[in-house]
């Protein structure tokens, strides 16, 4: 299809212009439905199959593009915007990370070692990577470049460390840790000294994010249904803005808080922006956990 031609072109000139294909802007669709729905400019990004896959989807028509190139489990894409490159996890030999440059070039393997790497997050401003690993015995943070050099250990305790995430200006990564008998919510600077405890509430977090204008930490809680809540970022005024059966919320540069909902013949995609308003995506796609959306345009 046409469409495929301009990813896969687009894709060789720069992982984020991918995608930069003739789309109309955000608006309302029609659906058959009384719920609000939107239709942004860009690309989602998600795992699907089985074994489940690195996939691109138009926002707009729903034309696809399989990313990852392997047989094997793949998950966890996120893009680091500093180099507009696609890293996620490759269960091939692993879990281990990788990084994907354009559509001629095998995937570049980050880490190889026995240990599981999993949830990598790329920086905004810097070509840094974090992620999680049980290599040295228990889940802790760690960072490298973008190229897999540097490698460094960030935490260093008997709890369980992980889903980092870097802030807009990367100057904080928030984490979460049960080293206070739950998950909760913690930051520290990029080098892993200043760690701060921000929650205490007793109820495991299952994911965060920082809000797309740096201001807040955004985390869900679930107890029966998940809760999102925003919060400043030294922790204080937590406030619940939405609440629904959404699992693993990942948010775009826009905003928005997307996530994944099953639905017969495959998932839905909704977002929730951070004044709790929930649109949907017009269509069916295909059966995936996740979903992290690339903006493009509006």
């Amino acid at each position: 299809m046409k469409s495929k031609k301009l990813m896969s072109m687009n894709i060789k000139a720069g992982i984020l212009s991918v995608l930069a294909l003739a789309m109309a802007g955000c608006g309302g669709g029609g659906n058959g439905s009384s719920e609000a729905t939107i239709s942004p400019q860009g690309i989602f990004l998600v795992s699907t199959g089985t074994p489940a896959q690195l996939w691109a989807f138009s926002a707009q028509n729903s034309d696809s593009l399989q990313m990852s190139p392997s047989a094997g489990f793949q998950n966890s894409p996120d893009v680091t915007m500093a180099v507009n490159k696609i890293i996620y996890v490759s269960e091939d030999q692993g879990p281990d990370i990788f990084r994907y440059d354009d559509m001629e070039t095998p995937p570049t393997n980050l880490t190889n070692n026995s240990g599981n790497d999993l949830n990598p997050r790329g920086a905004h401003t810097i070509a840094k990577i974090v992620f999680s690993s049980d290599r040295d015995g228990q889940n802790e943070i760690y960072s490298m470049d973008i190229d897999g050099g540097n490698l460094t250990r960030l935490t260093t305790n008997a709890a369980n460390d992980r889903l980092p995430v870097f802030s807009m200006d990367d100057t904080k990564i928030a984490f979460l840790s049960d080293r206070s008998g739950h998950d909760e919510v913690y930051t520290m600077d990029p080098d892993g000294n200043n760690v701060e405890q921000l929650t205490n509430t007793g109820v495991d977090k299952i994911g965060l994010e920082y809000s797309a204008d740096g201001q807040k930490i955004v985390y869900e809680e679930l107890v029966g249904n998940s809760t999102l809540y925003k919060m400043n970022l030294d922790g204080s005024s937590p406030e619940a803005f939405a609440t629904g059966t959404f699992t693993m919320i990942r948010m775009d540069l826009a905003g928005r808080f997307w996530f994944t909902e099953p639905v017969d013949g495959g998932c839905i995609f909704r977002c929730y922006t951070l004044d709790g308003k929930l649109y949907r995506v017009p269509g069916v796609f295909p059966a995936s956990d996740t979903v992290y959306f690339i903006p493009i345009g509006g």
